[in-house]
C-alpha cells in the first residue's frame, strides 16, 4: 500500500464550507459528508474497478460503497458480503490437509483489487482537492432545497 501519511494538501474553498457545515445540525452535516466521500469512492473507485476486473457480472455489481461502522462519515469501497468468497480468489489460501493428512489444495490469490486501490489513490486525493468542496456545495444547496420543502 502507499503511505500518504506525511503528505499534506490544500483544498481551496475548504474554510467556507467549513463554516457552513458547522451551522447545520450536527447529524444533517454527518450525513452531507458521507454522502460526499460515497460519491468520491462510487466516482473513483467503485466505477472504474468495475470495468477493470476480470470477474463475473454478478461480483462487479456487488462491488459497492458502504458505510464504515467505525467512522460517522466513512466509506468504504470494497466487495460486499453477497460475494464474500472473492477475498479468497483474490488473497489465496494455504494449502489444505485433511486430518488423515490427504492434501486439498490452495487457492494461489490473482491480486488485482488492493493494487488497483494503490493505483486510484491519486485520483481520489485529487477530487478531494479538486471538487470536494464544490461537491458539498452542491448537496448542501439540495438538501437545503428539500428541508424548505418540506417545510411548506
Amino acid at each position: 500500500m502507499l503511505d500518504n501519511t506525511n503528505k499534506q494538501w490544500e483544498v481551496e474553498g475548504l474554510n467556507v464550507v467549513i463554516d457552513a457545515l458547522e451551522s447545520l445540525p450536527p447529524k444533517l452535516s454527518l450525513n452531507l459528508l458521507r454522502s460526499v466521500n460515497r460519491k468520491a469512492l462510487t466516482q473513483e473507485i467503485v466505477k472504474p474497478l468495475r470495468s477493470a476486473l476480470p470477474y463475473s457480472a454478478n461480483i462487479k455489481k456487488n462491488i459497492k460503497v458502504a458505510a464504515d461502522k467505525l467512522d460517522k462519515t466513512g466509506v468504504i469501497a470494497a466487495p460486499s458480503t453477497d460475494v464474500f468468497w472473492v477475498r479468497f480468489l483474490e488473497g489465496g489460501t494455504v494449502e489444505r490437509f485433511t486430518e488423515s493428512g490427504a492434501a486439498r489444495g490452495y487457492i494461489s490469490g490473482r491480486k488485482t483489487i488492493e493494487p488497483f486501490y494503490d493505483s486510484k489513490t491519486d485520483d481520489v486525493i485529487d477530487f478531494a482537492r479538486d471538487e470536494y468542496a464544490e461537491t458539498i456545495i452542491t448537496f448542501m444547496n439540495k438538501k437545503l432545497k428539500r428541508i424548505k420543502k418540506s417545510m411548506q
